[in-house]
C-alpha cells in the first residue's frame, strides 16, 4: 500500500498555475500556492517545520539564472533544513519527446 506510517508526514509543495503533473500517494499533504517559488517554499518549510526539503532541479536556464542563481540555489541558501536537489533533465526530455511523438 501507500501507507507511510505514523512517523512519516510528507507534503508536496506545488508553486504555479499549470497542473501537477506528478502522481501523488495517499498520505502526501498536498498543497499549492501562488507566487514567488523562494519564497512560497521557504514559508512552507518554515510552517511545516520541514527537516528535508527536496526540489527537482533542471540546472540554469539562461543568463538571467546564472547571475542571480536557480530557484534552488537560491532556497538552498536560506534553507532551515537540508535540502536535496534531484537532476531532472533526462526525465523532463524523455517526457517532452514523448508528448511530442504521440
Amino acid at each position: 500500500t501507500d501507507t507511510l506510517g505514523p512517523a512519516a508526514r510528507i507534503a508536496l509543495l506545488h508553486v504555479g498555475d499549470d497542473d501537477f503533473p506528478f502522481r501523488t500517494l495517499d498520505d502526501l499533504e498536498h498543497l499549492r500556492r501562488s507566487g514567488d517559488p523562494v519564497e512560497q517554499i521557504l514559508g512552507a518549510a518554515d510552517r511545516l517545520e520541514a527537516d528535508l526539503i527536496v526540489m527537482a532541479t533542471a540546472g540554469h536556464h539562461g543568463v538571467f539564472d546564472a547571475l542571480r542563481g536557480s530557484t534552488t540555489e537560491r532556497v538552498l541558501r536560506r534553507s532551515p533544513c537540508p535540502l536535496l536537489a534531484v537532476p531532472i533533465a533526462a526525465e523532463a526530455e524523455r517526457v517532452k519527446t514523448a508528448r511530442g511523438s504521440a
